[in-house]
C-alpha cells in the first residue's frame, strides 16, 4: 500500500494556518504544521471582488512553508460566508446528467439575482443516503458554489507550488473530517453500538459561529450564523436542531474549535446539552504525541487546515 500526502491551508482574517498530512491506509501522520501572519486581510484579498495586489506575497509565503512538500494536492478551508453552500436530497434514480441539471437549477435559484450562475464554480459531494417513507432512496449532497475569480486567484498563488490539483472546501466539512478521524480512533464518546448518536462541533470566530452536526461520526449537516454573543450561538444551535427534527438531548457530545477558545465561556452549552463541551483537538488524528507541543498550543485553531488535508 502506497502512502499519500496532502496539504491543507486555512485562511481567516490575517492568519494563514497550514498542514501537510501523510495517509497510509486508515492512519495519518503529520508532516508539517504552522502559521503565517500577514499585514492584510487574507479573506478580503482572495475572496472579495476587489484585490489589493498582495497575491504574490501569499504565493511566496506558501512557497516557503511548503518547500520540499511531497503532496500532489492542496485543499483550502473556506469559512462562511465565503461562498454559497447548501444541502439537497436527490433521488438515487436520477442519472448523473439529471443530477447535475437539478443541482445547477438549485444553484441558480439560490444565487439569483446576486450573481450569474455561469460565473460560479460548483461542486457537489455526497454526504449520506436516506430511505424516504415511500421507500424511495435519496442521496443528500452538499453543494458548494464559489465565484470563478476566486478559483483563478488560487490557481495563481498555487502556480509556483508542485501540486497537481487544488480544492476549495467548506471549513465545516473540515471540522466533520476531524470528528470522523476521532471516531475511527475510538476517542469520540459519541460512538454507541446500535444507537444513533449526534455530535455537534461549534466553530467560534467572533464574527460568526459555525455549526457542524455529525451522525455516528459522519458529516450530517452544517450551518453558520452571525452572532453577537455566546448566548446567541446557543439559541441558533437549538433552532438548527429544531429545524432538523432533533432535540438537545440527542446531542451526546459537543466540541468547540476556532479562535480565542475558552472552555468556561461555553457553560451555557453544558446546561442545554447536558454534556461538557470539549476542545476539538485534531492532533490525535494525525498520530502526533500531544506532549511534543507546548502547553499553550491552540490545537483547536488548526482544525480546518488539518481537516481539509485528511
Amino acid at each position: 500500500m502506497q502512502a499519500q500526502a496532502r496539504a491543507g491551508i486555512d485562511l481567516y482574517q490575517n492568519v494563514l494556518r497550514y498542514a501537510e498530512v501523510e495517509q497510509y491506509g486508515n492512519r495519518y501522520r503529520l508532516l508539517r504544521l504552522g502559521s503565517c501572519d500577514f499585514d492584510f486581510d487574507l479573506t478580503q484579498e482572495l475572496l472579495s471582488h476587489t484585490s489589493s495586489g498582495n497575491l504574490e506575497t501569499v504565493a511566496e509565503a506558501l512557497k516557503d512553508v511548503f518547500a520540499g512538500s511531497v503532496s500532489e494536492q492542496i485543499s483550502v478551508a473556506i469559512h462562511p460566508p465565503g461562498g454559497y453552500s447548501f444541502f439537497t436530497p436527490l433521488a438515487n434514480s436520477l442519472t448523473s446528467v439529471q443530477r447535475e441539471a437539478r443541482i445547477a437549477e438549485e444553484v441558480k435559484l439560490l444565487t439569483y439575482p446576486a450573481v450569474e450562475s455561469t460565473s460560479l464554480h460548483v461542486t457537489a459531494d455526497p454526504v449520506y443516503e436516506e430511505t424516504m417513507e415511500d421507500g424511495r432512496g435519496v442521496s443528500w449532497f452538499h453543494v458548494w458554489a464559489m465565484h470563478d475569480f476566486v478559483h483563478e486567484r488560487f490557481q495563481q498563488i498555487f502556480g509556483a507550488l508542485p501540486y497537481r490539483t487544488h480544492q476549495l472546501k467548506l471549513s465545516m466539512q473540515a471540522a466533520a473530517a476531524v470528528v470522523t478521524g476521532l471516531e475511527e480512533r475510538g476517542k469520540n464518546r459519541a460512538a454507541r453500538t446500535g444507537e444513533v448518536a449526534y455530535t455537534l462541533a461549534l466553530g467560534w470566530y467572533g464574527s460568526h459561529v459555525e455549526y457542524t452536526l455529525c451522525r455516528n461520526g459522519r458529516w450530517y449537516f452544517s450551518h453558520y450564523a452571525t452572532v453577537q454573543s455566546l448566548a446567541d450561538s446557543a439559541y441558533f444551535a437549538v433552532t438548527l436542531l429544531r429545524r432538523l427534527g432533533l432535540r438537545p438531548s440527542d446531542i451526546v457530545q459537543v466540541y468547540v474549535y476556532g479562535r480565542g477558545i475558552e472552555e468556561n465561556d461555553f457553560a451555557i452549552f453544558a446546561a442545554i446539552f447536558d454534556t461538557q463541551p470539549e476542545r476539538l483537538n485534531p492532533i490525535p488524528v494525525v498520530d502526533l504525541d500531544p506532549g511534543s507541543l507546548s502547553t499553550d498550543f491552540d490545537a483547536e485553531a488548526y482544525v480546518p487546515c488539518i481537516g481539509v488535508a485528511l
